[in-house]
């Protein structure tokens, strides 16, 4: 019955993200297989890049979600363990239910105020994050003590057009940051190794997965999927293949920070 419970709950969480895509056309929350195609296959990117740190170390996934991201580090990554961390009460439950693995575990954590155990991780990550946080140097404190010495933080933004946009359009984020800025930032804290991105043409056209399928099973069979290929990003390492005058402007989207603490 337990479980019974927690599957109405987790169905109940899936079509409320069915909602607001559908209706709305739009969703702040990563839930797999309820997001735009581009979504879905951006946040799978970096959590697969994250993977590649987090082998037999011990993990914190700050912000995780709906716990996806966390079980790819756990399996994937063949992590150590993996302590997901969700302000979000209803999406660490979804992610207990849908998403728990032998060696990660979920539960509420406010990134300003984490409550854990200085010390305590090898590797942290916190995708999509520090843009929603009214107080980013408490939150970046936090990381840096709740990391080991030369432990590493995953870090990824949006990038603006602007230097500093304390009014982005995005009415989830209080603040954004041009691609060399959020760098400059960052580089208060933590040292950073490397920089990857992920950039799109600026009229990259969005469409969910889940509508591209509900239309196929309403009988539109000749139905195609809407995104087209070159629409969907590649994570790179940023080696200069790219202006700086074109970041941000003519090809859109995020930067992830590889840093080590110090």
């Amino acid at each position: 019955m337990n479980n019974l419970e927690e599957e109405i709950f987790c169905l109940n969480f899936e079509l409320n993200s069915f909602a607001e895509v559908m209706i709305k056309q739009e969703s702040e929350r990563w839930l797999p297989s309820f997001a735009h195609n581009v979504v879905e296959h951006d946040h799978i990117e970096r959590y697969n890049l994250a993977s590649k740190y987090v082998k037999d170390k011990k993990v914190l996934d700050l912000a995780c979600g709906a716990g996806k991201g966390t079980s790819i580090l756990a399996t994937e990554g063949k992590a150590k363990s993996v302590l997901g961390g969700d302000l979000n009460i209803n999406a660490v439950r979804y992610a207990t239910h849908r998403y728990k693995e032998e060696n990660n575990s979920y539960q509420v954590i406010d990134a300003l105020n984490p409550n854990l155990e200085p010390s305590s991780f090898d590797v942290a990550v916190s995708f999509e994050t520090i843009e929603h946080l009214p107080d980013r140097d408490r939150y970046l404190k936090n990381v840096k003590t709740l990391l080991k010495r030369d432990g590493v933080f995953i870090v990824s933004t949006p990038i603006s057009s602007k230097p500093i946009d304390d009014k982005p359009e995005n009415p989830y984020h209080l603040i954004e940051w041009g691609f060399i800025n959020f760098q400059n930032y960052i580089k208060t804290y933590f040292d950073i190794e490397e920089v990857y991105i992920q950039l799109y043409p600026k009229k990259a056209h969005l469409q969910s997965g889940l509508y591209n399928r509900t239309m196929r099973k309403l009988g539109f069979k000749n139905f195609k999927n809407q995104v087209q290929e070159q629409f969907i990003s590649k994570l790179e390492k940023f080696e200069n293949q790219y202006l700086l005058s074109e970041i941000g402007y003519d090809r859109i989207g995020y930067q992830i920070l590889i840093c080590k603490n110090r």
